[in-house]
């Protein structure tokens, strides 16, 4: 005699979290690893080396965790539990790829170079714009859409050479 089985249900049910809130977690994560690396920039040129160590641990740490929010959002959204527009999923794919490469940089690179702090900021800037585009297009009267409406206008609207004006 053969018993049937049910598939259990091995996941906690999931709790409602809009995708602005994460997008939010994932911005907020970012402002504070930007404002570390300013710290480590500009307050710690003079600061012992054990001091300097312990403030890259936590801004590698910092990046790790906003790698894992902006992938806990693609993954959800790939899976429909919290869906979002194919233009904001993608904003946020190239953020976690961003944060990803942020990660990989921070294993590789040598501690304390200043090359690589500059790559470091301008790759955060990077993952905040994604960030921004995706609450934009998730909800175009918030303030990140109305800044970026005219943006998205200029984007999407044909160019046409015959309207351009010569001086």
């Amino acid at each position: 005699m053969t018993r049937s089985t049910h598939p259990r249900r091995t996941e906690p049910d999931a709790q409602p979290f809009p995708d602005n809130d994460l997008c939010a977690l994932i911005e907020a994560d970012l402002n504070r690893l930007t404002g570390t690396l300013f710290v480590i920039g500009h307050f710690f040129e003079g600061a012992e080396e054990d001091a300097l160590l312990q403030a890259q641990g936590h801004v590698i740490t910092m990046i790790q965790h906003a790698a894992k929010v902006a992938d806990r959002v693609v993954t959800y959204s790939q899976h429909g539990v919290h869906p979002m527009s194919g233009a904001a999923q993608e904003e946020i794919r190239q953020a976690a790829g961003i944060l990803a490469s942020l990660e990989v940089m921070t294993a590789t690179t040598e501690k304390g170079s200043a090359a690589s702090d500059a790559v470091m900021s301008s790759a955060i800037d990077a993952a905040r714009d994604c960030i921004d585009r995706a609450l934009a297009l998730m909800s175009p009267d918030s303030g990140e859409g109305v800044r970026y409406q005219g943006l998205f206008a200029l984007e999407t609207r044909p160019t046409n050479e015959a309207s351009v004006t010569r001086l």
